[in-house]
């Protein structure tokens, strides 16, 4: 059994890997294509080759990163790397609740070490080669001490909760942890706007008067409450625009990149908040999470099964059985499963999509400025204009950009 659960492992790792070249080398063909008619009045010859190298080359890289983070995963499971880091945990001689948090916080970190220079990569040459990237070194690295602070203050609580559950709880552990997780997402969706995105970007009132004014009235128009509409210092870390709705209740607020604002005009921006105001109207944030909620449901309940089993654990190098451990091997077991709930769940977002575009036209009665809006978002981003299906089917949450001008049209 040891050796048929090392076998399963490997094959689902590789395939894995085989699925994100697939993609890879897919989106690298993709690019090749003709630009769209629609776009062809922004992207004159040297633009054109420009995009095609940047989606060659940051495809390219994808290969290179997925196959070195791949093997070495390969490494830590097949040479025992995985059993080194617990006994490094056990060493400390405490209960297996903080082992765990010991043993998982240890591969976090390994991990965090292991991609920065990645990250660094293509942050600092990829992005900058093609004048996305704003980020300085003090920004970058004050990132990532901050995500590290994060992890320490809000995963080793959460990490030990879970842990709690499965040691200590029994046949109902499962529920308990999953309904204390579901509770803590919800109220971190309620925070984050106030309390974590400030600690990475400044937030300032916007103050363009006309634009403030089109906001408010547009709000009125559907009984939609917010604190404010911030601008976000976006531009600190790149060019590329963005905007969203953030909070509950008295947490909402509108925020808009400095880059969005420099990139649209007032009415392609409202049209823009009219998506995000979809989103609203149409509950699909509400919904979103409640999805979300049913695929933890099902991923608690099988790991419950699964932390009964010491076998698999085994299997991975563990010379001492522990609930850690086999919440270990479950999730590279999960990987499949997790990756068909991913499909279908990015199916039905890509249909929300749909229905904040078509909210923000009705809405707004501005379907010109809204087609604007989205190609200037997508051009100044370097957005892939003509994704393989394949590809959409496996990771889009958003329709390609065409076929969401071609529903506006037949709308």
């Amino acid at each position: 059994m040891k050796t048929a659960y090392l076998l399963l492992f490997v094959v689902i790792i590789i395939a894995g890997w085989l699925l994100e070249l697939t993609v890879n080398i897919l989106r690298i063909k993709s690019s090749k294509k003709r630009i769209p008619d629609e776009f062809l009045g922004y992207f004159d010859e040297e633009k054109q080759q420009k995009y095609r190298q940047y989606k060659k080359k940051t495809s390219a890289f994808s290969i290179f990163s997925n196959t070195i983070s791949t093997s070495a995963v390969l490494v830590l499971i097949i040479f025992g790397g995985l059993n080194f880091v617990d006994v490094f945990a056990r060493s400390f001689n405490l209960n297996e609740i903080f082992t765990g948090v010991i043993f998982f916080f240890s591969l976090f970190f390994a991990s965090s070490l292991f991609n920065i220079p990645f990250s660094y990569y293509s942050q600092f040459k990829i992005e900058n080669d093609y004048g996305f990237n704003k980020t300085t070194h003090k920004t970058y690295f004050l990132d990532l001490l901050k995500a590290l602070l994060l992890s320490i203050v809000i995963g080793i609580p959460v990490t030990g909760f879970v842990l709690f559950c499965f040691v200590k709880i029994g046949n109902l552990s499962w529920l308990i942890a999953w309904g204390a997780v579901t509770l803590f997402l919800f109220a971190m969706n309620w925070v984050f706007p106030v309390v974590i995105s400030p600690l990475f970007n400044k937030f300032t009132p916007v103050e363009d008067e006309e634009l403030k004014k089109m906001i408010l009235d547009y709000a009125k128009k559907f009984n939609f409450s917010y604190s404010g509409v911030y601008k976000m210092d976006g531009s600190k870390r790149t060019t590329k625009p963005n905007a969203y709705f953030a909070g509950f209740g008295k947490t909402k607020r509108i925020v808009l990149f400095d880059t969005l604002m420099e990139k649209l005009n007032n009415e392609e921006i409202l049209t823009v908040l009219g998506h995000e105001m979809g989103h609203y109207r149409k509950k699909h944030i509400f919904l979103n999470m409640l999805l979300m909620s049913g695929q933890s449901f099902l991923m608690f309940f099988l790991l419950y099964l699964f932390t009964r089993d010491p076998s698999a654990a085994s299997a991975l190098g563990f010379e001492n059985f522990s609930i850690y451990g086999a919440m270990t091997a479950f999730a590279i077991i999960y990987m499949p499963l997790s990756l068909i709930l991913s499909v279908l769940m990015n199916f039905v977002l890509r249909k929300f999509e749909y229905q904040a575009d078509r909210f923000a036209v009705e809405s707004t009665g501005n379907e010109k400025a809204f087609a604007e809006a989205l190609k200037k978002i997508y051009i100044s981003s370097f957005g892939n204009l003509t994704p393989h299906y394949f590809d959409v089917l496996v990771n889009y949450s958003h329709p390609p950009v065409i076929k969401r001008l071609e529903a506006m049209n037949q709308e």
